[in-house]
């Protein structure tokens, strides 16, 4: 059995006989993760959290209009508004063409009305529907910027208790060429 020596933590390694103070250059201190000049830290999923990644805001996505979801609301909201009204809102990140569908009915008879607007102005085609069953619209959309909101405003056509009802506000489009924006 060979000597036994007690072991104790040796912080400074220059104290040590034949080491430097300094023995461990190929890593960066805890202090520097997460901060400007130092390493990106990881999330719980394992990836560097976009505030953490530079190139991650350079990173534009190319759309073309297609049957791939990018983003839905999918929940039902009524109203009985007789004046077009904004009732679902997403937020886009990329360019180009989308596909956005929706279902649309008259709740309590009537005529119900949907359309898509951009940042609060409507560039899609006026939507409407009589059957108080959901119907699916569908319409792809060219001119779409990064952080554009896609929206669906809705009124209904006669008022006096009647209602429209919407749901499944949906968003599709394909990554054709991602491009780093300067």
């Amino acid at each position: 059995m060979g000597v036994r020596t007690s072991l104790i933590p040796v912080k400074d390694h220059g104290s040590l006989q034949g080491l430097a103070d300094d023995d461990h250059t190929q890593y960066q201190p805890e202090s520097e993760k997460g901060s400007a000049n130092g390493y990106a830290g990881l999330n719980a999923s394992g990836k560097v959290p976009a505030d953490q990644n530079s190139r991650y805001d350079q990173l534009l996505r190319e759309l073309s209009a297609s049957d791939d979801l990018l983003g839905s609301d999918d929940t039902e909201d009524t109203g009985s508004e007789t004046d077009w009204t904004k009732v679902k809102e997403l937020t886009l990140f990329g360019e180009g063409e989308l596909r956005i569908k929706f279902d649309l009915k008259a709740v309590i008879g009537g005529t119900a009305y949907g359309k898509i607007y951009r940042n609060g102005s409507p560039v899609g085609t006026e939507q409407s529907e009589t059957s108080t069953n959901y119907v699916t619209k569908s319409e792809d959309i060219a001119g779409w910027s990064n952080g554009d909101t896609i929206e669906l405003w809705c009124k209904h056509g006669t008022g006096g208790g009647a209602s429209y009802g919407v749901q499944n506000f949906r968003v599709y489009g394909a990554i054709t060429e991602p491009t780093m924006v300067s």
